[in-house]
């Protein structure tokens, strides 16, 4: 993990800094450049994805919508899961 970190700084992508409240933490920021690189990572997805979806037909289309409402679900319960457990 320390050397990932290593080159995305010397890349210019992210910048570390201290944790206020424990010094042994360090915090990684995306820099302007890193988050430009992310923006356009996420644009070739979606991009990526659209053209994949272009290729299926309207019946498939719908399945695919009714299981990305299922995942959205889980990882809704999921995450009320955790909230619950930490109070």
């Amino acid at each position: 993990m320390t050397r990932i970190v290593q080159g995305l700084e010397a890349d210019g992508l992210v910048r570390r800094e201290r944790d206020a409240a424990d010094g042994r933490v360090r915090r990684l920021h995306a820099t302007a450049k890193g988050r430009r690189v992310m923006q356009r990572g996420r644009e070739r997805r979606v991009e990526n994805l659209a053209a994949l979806l272009d290729r299926l037909s309207p019946a498939e289309v719908v399945r695919v919508r009714e299981a990305a409402e299922l995942v959205e679900r889980a990882l809704a319960r999921g995450d009320q899961t955790k909230s619950a457990r930490r109070s």
